[in-house]
């Protein structure tokens, strides 16, 4: 293998003096600056997608693109291939060093093949690499684990050729200037240019983050910082990120023009102190004096003294931070808000739950700003004050967390607080990159209630909470993958909001970006029924705003986990949750035992008093919902011991071997933010373990038994299972299972056994074929199961295939049509329809929680479990957030992949009704389609369900999100959100949705005019299950346009003009509709008296301002004003207005009008 660093070309140079601007030609401008905030440590390695293989060897290098922004504090680098069938990760086939250069970004690794010892590969095989970097004191980092395939020769051409025909001109005519002119390599490292791919954060960073920043760059210019080349985008911009200790540096770049030999090179001066301080405030100083005339009749007494008074409002505010040492950084902000001032600081540590910043309407903003600006809150606090303190990968915090106590699998606490938080752990860590040392506490006064409602996955996307009124930014949506007989949790992907939901936190309801599969089908050769598959369950823990809520209980946890060295680690978690004589508490021990990464055993032990949160859990997507009993005078106690032994791994075998095995017991009254056993006494234990025998023979075997007891019923599950894979020949297989299963429900004991055979064969270089069977046999209880079943599938390009399988048996039939288009690796045409008219109905265990029994669709959804102790999700759907960094945040656009993208999802089934407790069969539909190119962003998606049988519903769902660049001072965008179920029992309308918008903005560089408008449709009737807001249905029409204009230095124009069309009626969608419209107007001038800036003129500073504002309300009145003021600027800290303020109030009610009057004088200072 051969490591080089990526550098420019070496040439003559012509060397600058030292600088912080760089100009260039045609207004290009290269400069630094320096950011001392939080330091975010990025790192990622990538590599093309497929690498070309013949003969068994791997037929072409292989180049790894590393990216780093902190190289200074990183000694060594390596990248660390693992072989297909090492699902552990736990020894590396090969490790390549990266030659490493601690003032670079970039770098690349070319590896020919070469392993540490003989391994047998086959193509198609997949190899999964990570990167692993070092400090000086062997401290390690690595990356997330990424994978290439390996291809024919054949196919491999067939892709490049792919990836050719589907990127614009310019991004192949940059590709052409880089070093090596390689197409593919410049897609890959500017696609993971600027990314973070962290998987294991501990190498200790401190100093300043710096940035590069250029623009205008010259057309062929190259461009390269400390020798590493620098990638420029189409708009011939880039940015480069380093994060640099304290001290100075000098960075050098050189630019060369296309055509020159000599190259220029400019030092930028960078001087990294570590010390930084930025504080801005605000007091804001009010004196009026209102007095009121006209027909005063109208008015108490008391009234009549607070108008005719002098008031005094203030306000304090402040946002500061600072960082000591390169290291203690400091955020702080408090805001009194504007208040009397003897109130200023009454609960000032009080959180304030309906904070107007926090819960304002998102419709309520404009669609589009027309600046390209990314907003960032660096403080998040329901309360008046925010400090937080970061250090060394620790923080102290008062202000708004998450508590996600979910490091075990028993004490599993979850809430969205206010108050104080305290993340500790030490610098020192294992062999395995554990910290040795963790501990977190917490502790708030909740002014909120905890909710966590449960869907099963219905096909669509639209999902109705339990409550509406929901805290913003609270709530943790997770997508869980449960096991189809126990319902156990398998696996969990963490959703985002805006990249895989969207959520109306005062309706409750969330949308995702894509459907919601029911099952995920598993890999058995034998079937239960004709599609068999674990269940996939939207869970949503939020917060929200119940009524008569008694606030100002204490909610406090605290979480400890200490290692012992390298091997064994003890913890601990206690949490308490006041509620009025309801009081949760959960206790819980966890202790570790872990010999490598796949050699551990982990034992838990929790307690439970009373219950975490009410568990709501709906089949139809929130439209009706089942809530899991909670009695207050309830307790229980989980125990759970799993452990896993890589023989490869501990040297006792050559090839791969594993045995993993669970037990797991919880009483009926144990509850955790996760589990609630709903009434049953639960026991699950089981054991499975695998072996690469041979090259080309492959055994698995595994055990259960489970076990549910409840006062009323017992069930029980035993399964034992054996397979094995033959590979007689090259591109021929043979699979064999045989499974025993004992079933119990109550009073009825099923047995049997069943056989299953599978042959697979591979013609040609692209086409796979299989026919299998199964039989049932030795039966005792136990529906006939025999079956056969065959399939075919094609594969073209690598990144396409199209497939059919067919299943007939006893228990239904099964037709599977599949097809996946990927233009390029990041753009899917992925859609799989499955057809199953069965004619036997058999009850699973648990079945009227768990089962599904799906004839239908499974799209698009490529999960992976590869065992039942650890799960590893492989979906590619639902993309890491670490992905967001530099490239995002800056708006570059290196390779952008313009056309269309088209998909759809299919799905049949029948499940037992959570509400009705009878069979319900399922239909549900789904297509998108979205283009992308530089001046237009459209993405659509229809959905439609129906369910028939117990339950007979329709619904349909539609998401439209458009946006248009016309010109860098035009932008517009649209939106349009539409939903209607119907109950087709009942012949009404259960739940409606419209939520539409179109706006606009005119904002031209360095332009006098600005201007912003937008039109908004709502409608919304919500579920009827919901409670808070389902009795009514409401709508509503706004729309908004405002601008300025600054017709000279002298005078500015300001405008506004709003108008809201508002019903609501208490029908359900019937009744009369109840109005409550407004029409607002607002104008206003001023004249800078003197010149700006001109401190030498006296009236320098002095502004006069008028406006003018209007306010009709339906049935409230009309309400208009006239106010003058004279402003003095007295300088760049303090400001002083004097002026005068006249309204008139007429009601339409009363026939009664008075007039306000009064002078108001108002002291600003900032600094």
């Amino acid at each position: 293998a051969a490591a080089t660093a990526q550098a420019a070309p070496a040439a003559p140079a012509v060397v600058r003096p030292l600088t912080k601007v760089l100009n260039l030609p045609n207004k290009g401008k290269v400069w630094v600056t320096e950011d001392p905030s939080v330091i975010t440590p990025n790192l990622s390695v990538s590599a093309p997608s497929s690498v070309g293989f013949a003969e068994g060897k791997i037929a072409e290098p292989i180049v790894f693109n590393v990216y780093t922004n902190y190289a200074p504090f990183v000694q060594k680098a390596e990248v660390r291939v693992y072989a297909p069938e090492d699902i552990d990760r736990t020894q590396p086939v090969a490790i390549i060093p990266v030659k490493w250069d601690n003032k670079l970004t970039t770098a690349n690794v070319e590896w020919t093949g070469e392993w540490k010892h003989p391994i047998k590969l086959q193509e198609n095989q997949v190899l999964t690499y990570n990167l692993r970097v070092y400090d000086k004191d062997g401290v390690w980092d690595e990356t997330n684990y990424r994978t290439t395939r390996l291809l024919s020769l054949a196919n491999r051409e067939k892709e490049k050729d792919n990836l050719k025909n589907n990127v614009t001109l310019s991004t192949q005519q940059l590709a052409s200037q880089t070093i090596g002119g390689s197409l593919e390599n410049y897609i890959v490292e500017t696609e993971q240019y600027g990314t973070n791919a962290l998987l294991t954060q501990n190498i200790q960073v401190n100093g300043s983050r710096v940035r590069v920043r250029g623009n205008n760059i010259p057309d062929g210019y190259s461009l390269s910082i400390n020798g590493n080349a620098v990638p420029v985008d189409t708009k011939r911009q880039f940015v480069a990120e380093y994060i640099l200790p304290v001290g100075r540096h000098q960075l050098q770049v050189q630019t060369m023009k296309p055509g020159d030999k000599d190259a220029m090179v400019s030092m930028l001066d960078v001087n990294v102190t570590g010390k930084y301080f930025f504080l801005v405030g605000l007091a804001d100083l009010t004196l009026s004096e209102t007095k009121a005339s006209g027909n005063v009749t109208a008015i108490s007494p008391a009234e009549k003294e607070r108008f005719d008074s002098v008031q005094t409002d203030g306000r304090l505010a402040f946002y500061l931070k600072g960082k000591i040492q390169g290291k203690y950084l400091i955020t702080a902000q408090a805001d009194t808000r504007e208040k009397q001032v003897d109130e200023l600081f009454n609960g000032f540590f009080k959180a304030d739950a309906q904070d107007l910043f926090r819960r304002i309407d998102p419709d309520a903003y404009y669609p589009v700003y027309g600046d390209d600006s990314t907003t960032v809150r660096d403080v998040d606090t329901q309360g008046r004050l925010y400090v937080r303190l970061d250090w060394d990968k620790n923080q102290i915090l008062w202000g708004n967390y998450t508590a996600d106590l979910n490091d075990t699998t028993l004490a599993q606490f979850n809430r969205g607080l206010y108050g104080a938080k305290v993340q500790l752990r030490s610098k020192h860590t294992n062999d395995l990159g554990e910290p040795s040392s963790q501990l977190q506490a917490f502790a708030s006064e909740q002014q909120t209630a905890p909710g966590h409602s449960e869907f099963l996955g219905t096909g669509g996307s639209l999902y109705y909470l339990k409550n509406t009124d929901i805290l913003p930014g609270s709530e943790q949506i997770s997508v869980l993958i449960r096991d189809k007989d126990s319902g156990r949790v398998l696996g969990e992907t963490k959703l985002v909001s805006g990249r895989d939901y969207e959520m109306d936190h005062f309706q409750g309801r969330v949308i995702l970006n894509r459907p919601l599969q029911q099952i995920i089908r598993d890999n058995n050769i034998i079937l239960d029924n004709p599609n068999s598959g674990d269940q996939q369950t939207l869970v949503v823990n939020y917060e929200y705003f119940p009524e008569n809520f008694d606030t100002g209980n204490l909610v406090a946890g605290v979480k400890g986990k200490q290692w012992f060295g390298d091997h064994f680690a003890a913890g601990g978690t206690y949490v308490e949750d006041r509620r009025a004589g309801n009081d949760y508490k959960l206790e819980g021990v966890d202790l570790t035992f872990q010999k490598g990464k796949g050699t551990y055993l982990k034992f838990e032990n929790a307690n439970s008093q009373s219950y975490s949160a009410p568990i709501f859990y709906s089949d139809n997507g929130g439209l009706s919902f089942f809530e899991v009993p909670t009695t207050t005078q309830r307790q229980g106690e989980a125990n759970s011991l799993e452990g896993s032994l890589n023989l490869k791994e501990l040297g006792v075998t050559a090839r791969e071997a594993l045995v993993k095995g669970w037990y797991i017991e919880k009483d009926a009254g144990f509850s955790n933010s996760r589990v609630d056993s709903i009434g049953y006494d639960v026991k699950d234990w089981g054991v499975e373990g695998g072996a690469q025998v041979t090259d080309n023979i492959k055994l698995t075997a595994s055990y259960r038994d489970l076990k549910r007891d409840g006062l009323t019923d017992y069930e029980r599950l035993k399964r034992s299972r054996v397979n094995g894979l033959w590979t007689y020949a090259p591109n021929q297989s043979v699979s064999a299972e045989f499974q025993r299963v004992e079933q119990n429900e109550t009073s009825d004991i099923g047995k049997a056994s069943l056989v299953g055979l599978r042959f697979n064969n591979r013609i040609g270089k692209n086409l796979d074929v299989y026919a299998g069977g199964q039989v049932a046999f030795d039966r005792t209880n136990y529906d006939k199961n025999n079956a056969f079943m065959v399939g075919s599938r094609y594969t073209f390009n690598n990144l396409s295939s199209v497939g059919i399988d067919y299943v007939n048996g006893d228990r239904g039939n099964a037709l599977t049509a599949s097809g996946e288009y990927r233009r390029t690796e990041n753009h899917t045409i992925y859609s799989s329809y499955t057809y199953s008219p069965d004619s036997t109905i058999s009850n699973d265990l648990f079945g009227n929680r768990s089962y599904f029994k799906e004839n239908g669709f499974t799209v698009g959804q490529r999960w992976q479990v590869s065992d039942k102790v650890r799960w590893t999700n492989e979906s590619q759907w639902i993309k890491d957030s670490s992905q967001k960094g530099l490239v995002h945040n800056f708006g570059l656009e290196f390779a952008p992949r313009t056309g269309w993208n088209i998909g759809f999802n299919v799905q049949r089934g029948t499940l037992d009704s959570i509400s009705t407790g009878q069979e319900t069969k399922r239909e549900a539909y789904s297509i998108n389609a979205g283009f992308t190119d530089k001046t237009v962003d459209w993405n659509s998606k229809v959905e439609y369900r129906k369910d028939s049988g117990s339950e007979n519903r329709h619904q349909w769902v539609t998401t439209n999100r458009v946006g248009y660049k016309l010109s860098e001072d035009w932008r517009f965008m649209g939106r349009l959100n539409y939903s209607r179920t119907t109950n087709e029992k009942t012949d009404q309308l259960e739940a409606q949705l419209i939520e539409s918008g179109i706006g606009f903005a005119y904002r031209p560089l360095g332009g006098r005019w600005n201007a912003l408008g937008k039109y908004t449709y709502l409608y919304d009737l919500g579920s009827p299950s919901q409670t808070g807001g389902a009795n009514y249905d409401q709508r509503s029409q706004i729309l908004s346009v405002e601008g300025t204009y600054e017709a000279n230095p002298r005078w500015e124009y300001a405008g506004k003009f709003a108008y809201r069309l508002s019903e609501a009626r208490f029908g359900r969608g019937t009744g009369d509709w109840y109005s409550n419209n407004a029409v607002f107007t607002a104008l206003q001038a001023r004249y800078h008296i003197g010149d700006r800036g001109d401190s030498n003129n006296l009236w320098s500073g002095w502004s006069a301002l008028g406006e003018y504002r209007t306010l009709k309300v339906q049935n409230d009145g009309i309400k208009s004003g006239f106010l003058v003021s004279l402003d003095k600027d007295v300088n760049k800290y303090m400001k002083v207005g004097l002026g005068y303020n006249f309204t008139d109030y007429s009601s339409d009610l009363t026939d009664l009008d008075y007039t306000h009057k009064g002078w108001f004088l108002n002291i600003l200072g900032r600094f």
